[in-house]
């Protein structure tokens, strides 16, 4: 009974600062969507997808293995090494962002100042990973709810500011500053945190020691996260590419809406999923087996509590919230939302590959995902108009997503 009691206090905590900042974001995004065009929204999403792509490479996603850690020494060991790293290729992106500058290449549609952006999104989003995986470890999160309140609040506070005085990087700037905001209050805890433990610099040595330990976990975890991670934001460069920003903004922002659910419930059911399988896979097949069903269930009937409304009025919600001008995107949300309602079961159910350490078949999947994702889209924009290409797209992310489901469901009994 205590333990439930205590599951349920971590999940109000999480869903708290969820909640919290789900307020804000809402406020702000009604805000935007009336002081920010389709077109502004198209190039933060191109932005966002760079940043986003750029902190896969980082530390290779070995900061998955810091959850998984017997102890909470061996978790701050290797989020510092992880630091370290971030540390090294910050300095090659930089580096790289100079060049650029100098060479007077613009990033998009924007001046090539935004290259400069680019280097300190990388370094302060790949360090905001390290922290969530690390006071995840430690239980910490009331921290982690902090986060998501001071992030929402900074964004929107700096988001409205340049509504005035520059719309053009009004929200990359805005994102930006709340990445920054975000690791100053987290990385002033962790060094106070680990003060306790006296550590040796970390060496080359080290991280090379870490990486060939871990060569096979990396390598499949690496793969898994990059095709993960740019199969979710290839419609964006495709769609740019053939249709222009404007699209892109449409559909970004159907997924900021339909995703408002999946951040504030789905995601920190996963998190405690995550937290609590990975001791049951060791202790107890039985009870592992018990709570990824119970899981599975929780999810799966609180998405379509959540989802059903837009199934049915996702145009007159979006026209009412976020005004005429995004008509659109409550039309495309309409089929969006059924992709939606599986991601919001298989993105926290895919933790299950992690504590299993089956990474190679999540691997696969996501691959030929990627593959199949891209041909299709590159094929349908060749011969549809852009909202044939969006509906149709829809429909092979919905069948790849029931083909996840599918697999993640025969995870749970294998042995």
């Amino acid at each position: 009974m205590k333990k439930n009691f205590k599951t349920f206090a971590q999940f109000f905590t999480l869903s708290f600062g969820s909640l919290f900042s789900l307020l804000i974001n809402i406020i702000v995004l009604i805000v935007f969507s009336r002081v920010y065009s389709k077109e502004h929204f198209g190039d933060y999403a191109i932005f966002v997808s760079v940043a986003s792509l750029l902190s896969i490479l980082c530390t290779f996603r070995i900061e998955h293995l810091i959850v998984l850690k017997k102890t909470n020494r061996e978790a701050a060991l290797l989020s510092k090494l992880c630091k370290k790293i971030i540390n090294y290729f910050t300095c090659i992106v930089f580096c790289f962002s100079i060049l650029l500058y100098i060479s007077s290449v613009p990033f998009f549609n924007k001046s090539s100042f935004t290259w400069f952006l680019i280097p300190i999104s990388v370094f302060c989003f790949s360090n905001i990973i390290i922290f969530l995986s690390w006071n995840n470890k430690i239980k910490n999160y009331k921290l982690i709810s902090k986060f998501k309140i001071v992030q929402s609040l900074s964004v929107g506070l700096i988001g409205i500011v340049f509504s005035f005085l520059s719309k053009d990087f009004g929200l990359i700037i805005a994102y930006v500053f709340g990445l920054i905001t975000s690791y100053i209050l987290f990385n002033f805890r962790y060094k106070k945190f680990i003060k306790k433990y006296d550590f040796n610099p970390i060496k080359i040595n080290d991280i090379k020691t870490v990486f060939l330990e871990n060569k096979r976990y990396i390598k499949t975890s690496f793969g898994l996260e990059f095709f993960n991670t740019i199969s979710k934001y290839i419609p964006n460069f495709i769609l740019n590419a053939f249709y222009g920003n404007g699209i892109v903004g449409i559909y970004d922002m159907t997924l900021k809406v339909l995703n408002i659910p999946k951040n504030i419930i789905s995601l920190n059911i996963g998190e405690l999923y995550y937290q609590k399988a990975s001791i049951f896979y060791y202790k107890s097949k039985e009870k592992f087996s018990k709570i990824t069903v119970q899981t599975f269930y929780m999810l799966f009937f609180a998405g379509i509590l959540c989802y059903s409304p837009f199934v049915f009025f996702g145009e007159e919600l979006f026209v009412f919230v976020l005004g005429d001008e995004w008509r659109l995107s409550g039309v495309i949300s309409e089929i969006i939302v059924f992709w939606m309602m599986l991601l919001f079961v298989s993105s926290p159910m895919a933790y299950i590959f992690y504590i299993r350490r089956t990474l190679s078949n999540l691997f696969r999947f996501t691959f030929f995902s990627f593959i199949i994702k891209t041909s299709v889209l590159f094929y349908l924009t060749s011969n549809n108009s852009k909202i044939e290409t969006i509906y149709f797209y829809m429909y092979t992310c919905i069948f790849l997503e029931l083909v996840l489901i599918f697999i993640i469901l025969k995870q749970r009994g294998e042995e």
